[in-house]
């Protein structure tokens, strides 16, 4: 007989104390970015990834179709995120959620690595 297999981590989630200290180290550019990541859940490659395009605001919903380790799913758009969105405006020359201010991207990994390196 096979033992069955038992996941060995658990859901966790941070403190507000951990949220506030984490998003004293980021800088301002960033912030909004770790805010939808932590009202939504989704991956820093989805966050990142996140286009206008894949922001439905007729149904309240992010599309994440992607190349993604989660793959294609909707995440629904609660009133945190909505906020940020009707707030947020979008760059000319991209068609990305988050960029920088001189409307670059940040998917390429070195990009990405300034979100990573910025929160230790």
């Amino acid at each position: 007989m096979e033992k069955p297999y038992v996941r060995k981590h658990r859901a966790r989630f941070l403190t507000i104390e951990e949220f506030q200290a984490v998003e004293a180290k980021v800088p301002d550019s960033l912030r909004p970015a770790l805010r939808i990541a932590l009202a939504t859940g989704m991956r820093l490659k989805e966050v990142v990834g996140l286009r206008w395009e894949d922001v439905d605001r007729n149904a309240d919903v992010l599309h994440i179709l992607r190349n993604t380790k989660t793959g294609r799913r909707g995440i629904p758009i609660f009133a945190t995120v909505q906020a940020f969105f009707s707030n947020r405006v979008r760059h000319l020359l991209s068609p990305m959620v988050f960029v920088d201010a001189e409307g670059r991207d940040y998917t390429s990994a070195t990009q990405r690595d300034r979100f990573s390196c910025t929160a230790r």
